[in-house]
């Protein structure tokens, strides 16, 4: 009997909520590179509320387990959007030219001190063989 009244308590709880996708706006770097997709999120959202004329044991745990399975199945189609598109937008971001520039500033930002204390960069693994032979 515990376990029914825990049940019906969560549920009355839970009844009017959804999990949606939802798209966050771009980022500086993304309207920078010309990224087409967005990042998405996971959010839960009121669709609805109690009825006060569902008045019988039956019709309230009929309710509360109406409400888990509409939780359950929201989140499950909705997170399925979000991990494809999220996939797509991180696909898209690793071949944008911006992430190349992005890249050659940080190397850039490490290399310049060595290259005034005198090092020189190695830029392709035939170049660091040669110098290790020659060590």
């Amino acid at each position: 009997m515990l376990k029914i009244v825990m049940l019906i308590f969560i549920s009355l709880f839970i009844v009017s909520c959804a999990v949606v996708p939802t798209t966050r706006p771009h980022s500086v770097h993304d309207t920078a590179c010309g990224l087409s997709t967005h990042k998405w999120n996971l959010d839960l959202v009121t669709v609805g509320s109690y009825s006060a004329s569902c008045n019988s044991p039956e019709c309230i745990v009929a309710t509360g387990l109406g409400a888990l399975a509409i939780v359950g199945v929201t989140t499950i189609v909705s997170g399925s959007i979000v991990l494809v598109g999220n996939a797509i937008h991180w696909v898209e971001q690793q071949g944008s030219r911006c992430d190349t520039k992005e890249r050659d500033h940080l190397v850039n930002d490490i290399n310049t001190p060595l290259i005034q204390q005198g090092g020189k960069p190695i830029k392709t693994k035939l170049a660091l063989e040669k110098e290790l032979e020659e060590l």
